[in-house]
């Protein structure tokens, strides 16, 4: 894996722009004003990234699903801009023309839209209670009913070795498995992998997905399946 050597990086938040509220419709809803400092002011919480004094410490891996910063269109803001997710920390990070970065501030409404994969995150609210960011892999005519795909890497700390007879393991930061979410009206439910439970979500048409998805082969493991048996569920 990938090696980043680090000076005890530490991720402090030196500003927050927290001025006037103003009134809110939504996601697609108008602000009060075009100007990018005031959108700072609503929607950014500043992030830096400081060095401070300390050994070197290796870590393996990456806290990014992509490590560079892409084109990203985000909703509220007119230009194109540099963005990448973390999935550590579950941010999605900004970076401006001076090459500072921010965190947009997961507690307001984002779709934020790469420009070279058309990929889709969106902020939602986690079955957990937090707010975050998932990956928008489908979405109903009516707009009621979604599937997100929830991406994950955990940072596992540094194993000091049990004995003289070993070696310390370096900190790492490992992918761990996407999670699916479906959200039908306000509810977010983490999509189950046991068939009993797949096809209870839906509720009074269980059955009938059921033979759905038995007559035309399809599996609950496959995204591209669950999309069909969706898009069925929704027909």
């Amino acid at each position: 894996m990938k090696k980043i050597l680090i000076s005890t990086l530490a991720m402090m938040f030196t500003t927050i722009f927290i001025f006037a509220q103003p009134p809110l419709q939504g996601v697609d809803g108008p602000i009060s004003t075009d100007d990018l400092t005031d959108l700072k002011r609503m929607y950014l919480e500043t992030i830096r990234y400081s060095q401070l004094t300390g050994q070197n410490e290796e870590i393996n891996g990456s806290s990014y699903i992509l490590e560079n910063f892409v084109t990203a269109k985000i909703n509220h803001f007119k230009d194109v801009h540099l963005v990448r997710y973390n999935a550590s920390t579950d941010d999605m990070e900004f970076k401006n023309g001076k090459d500072e970065i921010f965190v947009l501030n997961k507690s307001n409404d984002y779709t934020v839209t790469l420009n070279s994969s058309r990929k889709v995150y969106q902020t939602i609210l986690h079955p957990n209670g937090k707010r975050g960011f998932a990956v928008l892999l489908w979405k109903s005519k009516d707009s009621n009913t979604s599937l997100f795909l929830r991406e994950r890497i955990e940072f596992i700390p540094k194993k000091p070795a049990a004995s003289s007879y070993s070696k310390d393991q370096p900190a790492e930061f490992k992918r761990l498995k996407d999670v699916l979410y479906l959200k039908d009206g306000a509810e977010l439910i983490e999509i189950p992998t046991g068939k009993k439970k797949f096809f209870a979500l839906f509720k009074d048409r269980e059955k009938e997905v059921q033979q759905f998805a038995k007559k035309n082969k399809l599996k609950i493991t496959d995204q591209e399946d669950i999309i069909k048996i969706l898009d069925f569920y929704t027909s």
